[in-house]
Order: C-alpha cells, then sequence, then structure tokens
C-alpha cells in the first residue's frame, strides 16, 4: 500500500462508525466448498431522516433506503472491507452530491433552449435511450428524448479537452428527483460511478466500468456468445494462481469466458457457474473489464465470489439472518415479468432456477475460445501503465468521455467521479432494458455475428443476466 492508498484508506474510516456515516460492514466467510473468496454488506444512516432535515420537507420518503445497497467483495479480508466502505461512499455519499449538484445546475429547459444560448449539451442525436418500439408500450412511464424536452441538466467536463458539457440529471444522478413539468426520459444507475484513491484510479475505474456494460449489454442483446478463454499460460498475479488452484477442488465447474467485441484492447471477462443439482440458486457469475487480462480474470473472479458467497449463505443456512433478508428483497420466482427485476442482484436468483438456467448456458456455446496469451497485459496500475493504455483506447476511437466530480469537500484524498460516455449502450436495469443505441442494431454485422443489420425485433427479449 502506497501513501496515496493509505491516505485513502483513512479517508474511509473517518465516516465510519456506530454513528457515523456508515454504522456497519459485515464481512461473510461463506460455507466451506465455495470459492476462497470474501463478500462484505454494509449499513448506513436513516437516508429519509437526513433528507428531510436537509430539505425542511417533513414528509419527505425516497426509496434509496430500499434499493441502494453497498456491498463489496475481496480474496482477502482486508480488501473486502475495504471495497464495502468504498462502495458505501460511491453510492450514499454520490446520492447525497448529486442531489446537491442538481440543486446548484441553473440549467433549466430543452436541449435546444441550451443550444440557442451557445452551451453544448448531450441532445437526442448524442443519447440514445429507448428505442421507439419500446416507447409504444403504454406500461412504460418514460417519455420520448426530443430537442424540446424540457430537463434539469447538470455540467460536467470532457475528459481529453476539459470542455464543459451538459447532460441530463436524470441520467448522471444515482439519487434525483424530478421537476413538477420535467419530461421523464430515462434513469440513472451506479455503472460508471467509482470511488478511489486518486483522482486517475477513480476515473479508470469508472471508464472502464462503462466498457464491461456496454459488452455486457451487446453481446445478450444481440446473441454475440462469448469465447472461452483458455489458459495456455500460467498467470502473472500470485493471487489469480491461488484463486484458479481453490477454484480446481470446487464441486463446481468455473467458466471463463472473453466477450469479443470492437475494443480487443479493453477485454471483458465473465466467470460463471451452472450447478444442475440445484433448483434454485444454480447460476453465480461475476465479470470485469481491464486493459490487462490476468487483471480482469482475477476482478470477475472475486466478482464471482461475492454472487457465490451470498447465494451459498442462503442455501446452507436458510434459516439466519441474512438468507431471509436475501430472499425477502431479492427472490423472484421462475416465471416473472423481466419489469420485476429491478435490482440488479435479482438476475441471479432468476436465472438460478431450473426452468431459466439453459438460457445462460445455450448463450455461451458454439463462439469457440482465445488463448490467454493471445489477450492484452500490462503491468502497469491505473495511475500509469493502464491509464496510457486506456487513454490511447479512447483516443484511437475518438471517445472523450463526459466526466463528473462528485468529491465531498470532506474527502482529502479519496475522489469519487462519475463517468458517462454517450458512444457506448448505456448502463441498464434488466427491468427497463435501453435498447436504443444504434451499436445494438449496427455492430453484430460489423463483427461477421449478422448478416444485416439487425432490428428492433431480432434482439434478444429474455432480461440481462448479469448483476
Amino acid at each position: 500500500m502506497d501513501q496515496d492508498q493509505a491516505r485513502g484508506l483513512m479517508d474511509l474510516f473517518r465516516f465510519y462508525g456506530p454513528r457515523s456515516v456508515f454504522r456497519q460492514a459485515t464481512i461473510c466467510f461463506g460455507p466451506g466448498g465455495g470459492l476462497p473468496c470474501y463478500a462484505g454488506h454494509g449499513s448506513y444512516f436513516d437516508y429519509n431522516h437526513v433528507l428531510r432535515n436537509l430539505t425542511g420537507r417533513s414528509g419527505f420518503e425516497s426509496t434509496v433506503s430500499r434499493t441502494i445497497q453497498g456491498g463489496g467483495k475481496g480474496h482477502s479480508l482486508f480488501g473486502a472491507f475495504a471495497s464495502t466502505l468504498g462502495e458505501l461512499v460511491e453510492r450514499v455519499l454520490g446520492c447525497l452530491q448529486g442531489l446537491a449538484a442538481a440543486s446548484d445546475s441553473p440549467q433549466f429547459g430543452s436541449c435546444r433552449d441550451l443550444r440557442s444560448d451557445g452551451l453544448a449539451c448531450t441532445g437526442p442525436d448524442v443519447v440514445s435511450l429507448f428505442a421507439p418500439e419500446q416507447h409504444e408500450d403504454r406500461a412504460r412511464l418514460f417519455d420520448p428524448f426530443t430537442d424540446d424536452s424540457v430537463l434539469r441538466w447538470i455540467k460536467g467536463r470532457r475528459l481529453f479537452s476539459g470542455d464543459p458539457i451538459w447532460v441530463p440529471a436524470q441520467l448522471v444522478l444515482l439519487h434525483y428527483e424530478h421537476e413538477p413539468r420535467e419530461a421523464v426520459i430515462g434513469y440513472s444507475s451506479s455503472g460508471g460511478l467509482a470511488c478511489h484513491g486518486t483522482p486517475c484510479e477513480a476515473r479508470y475505474r469508472a471508464i472502464t466500468e462503462l466498457f464491461e456494460r456496454d459488452a455486457m449489454n451487446v453481446s445478450w442483446y444481440c446473441r454475440i456468445p462469448p469465447r472461452r478463454i483458455d489458459f495456455d499460460r500460467a498467470p502473472r498475479q500470485p493471487a489469480l494462481r491461488r484463486l484458479l488452484h481453490a477454484a480446481d477442488g470446487l464441486p463446481t465447474t468455473l467458466r471463463f469466458h472473453m466477450i469479443p467485441l470492437d475494443t480487443p484492447e479493453l477485454p471483458t471477462v465473465t466467470v460463471r457457474s451452472i450447478d444442475p443439482w440445484l433448483r434454485r440458486y444454480a447460476y453465480c457469475v461475476g465479470t470485469a473489464a481491464d486493459v490487462d487480462a490476468d487483471a480482469a480474470v482475477l476482478a470477475a473472479l472475486t466478482e464471482y465470489g461475492q454472487s457465490e458467497r451470498n447465494l451459498r449463505l442462503a442455501v446452507a443456512a436458510p434459516d439466519w439472518r441474512f438468507a431471509r433478508a436475501l430472499r425477502q428483497t431479492f427472490d423472484v420466482g421462475p416465471d416473472a415479468d423481466p419489469r420485476e427485476l429491478d435490482a440488479f442482484f435479482k438476475v441471479l436468483p432468476y436465472y438460478g432456477h431450473a426452468n431459466n438456467v439453459e438460457k445462460v448456458r445455450r448463450h455461451a456455446e458454439g463462439a469457440g475460445a482465445v488463448r490467454l496469451s493471445e489477450l492484452p497485459v500490462c503491468d502497469g496500475d491505473e495511475r500509469g501503465g493502464k491509464w496510457t493504455m486506456l487513454t490511447k483506447l479512447l483516443a484511437a476511437r475518438g471517445i472523450d468521455p463526459i466526466v463528473f466530480d462528485f468529491t465531498p469537500p470532506q474527502l482529502d484524498s479519496l475522489r469519487l467521479v462519475k463517468a458517462f460516455i454517450p458512444e457506448l449502450t448505456q448502463p441498464m436495469s434488466p427491468a427497463m432494458p435501453l435498447l436504443g443505441h444504434a451499436r445494438f442494431h449496427d455492430l453484430p454485422a460489423a463483427l461477421g455475428h449478422a448478416d444485416r443489420r439487425l432490428r428492433f425485433r431480432d434482439l434478444n427479449t429474455d432480461p440481462l443476466p448479469y448483476p
């Protein structure tokens, strides 16, 4: 741990305590017979109570406490603890800082209004949200995004040029209260929101997560199967070697895949298992993207461990308080309407039913393999070599991400940022997929997976199987 990371850790500890912002972090070791990873669960202050005092609205009630969970993971006990606190900062303080940013924003109007005032903004010609066919469904409550949609806008800055640009606040902020006459065109998620010890680390994690989400979206909805990873060389990282050795002795088989899209310099890796002897909770998965393939595999394996710990605990100790809470919050039936999957984690119980797990298995069949030695490697970190590789990838594709700095003034070292990349499909809820982006229609043919441009009716109608 270097000095920057140590200072960031001290920032986290300042907010942790029984009467502080973050009250408790519980680390689950999990039952035997699983991957030696750790899953963390965090609890935080009464968000609605604080918000009522901040706004002076005594009857105010938000959904944050029900929908925003802070959970970490790690292949070490310390890593899981730090990850849990970091995710609490990312999501809970991100909600509060976002509200402050929105209330301070002077821009409320249409894209046409902003551009007539000489302000750069991401209008419907830049940001693609729902497909026109989705707006024909009267059960959906979203308005089409047009040049005349009246919205609250929030200012970000381009990563490379530093130019200011305005983005609809509801697409950026994790918690957003709409204005009375504001159009409801979409929503935000935690995708692209990152908290790390330095600005470079935070931006790196935020941007790579957007590429990861884009890869998962396009692969699933366009039925582009991932390619199996063959380990033809020893992994370079000791932690990865240790986890792979442990995985060889598990009663389940872990499958490693790489999603083959148009950014091979930034591979997205998935790790999954399907346990046919379980009638429920049979599906676990983890995903990650990184310019270093070994780092991507390790991060995906660690995230897999998080899902496995949670679900295996629910199976091994069904009467434990955690298992009851998991069932109450995330359980869905095998025939659930996709609109019921309003939390990312719900896709695991949904596809864990024997009726649904075959859909995931079929998706990964028939695409062939890629050797680990064929995937990119980088010996630097997020502040050095990795950051350089990522910026080269972005520059080569003409992508200048929009970055928002939501770092609270109380943080001395940690940085909390949100990245937004209109050129990619947006992170989306499985209950409300945003299927209007041109990549869903054009990329399969460009990659040789289709002989024509896909239409909306060609897309997969099953919910996205990645949490």
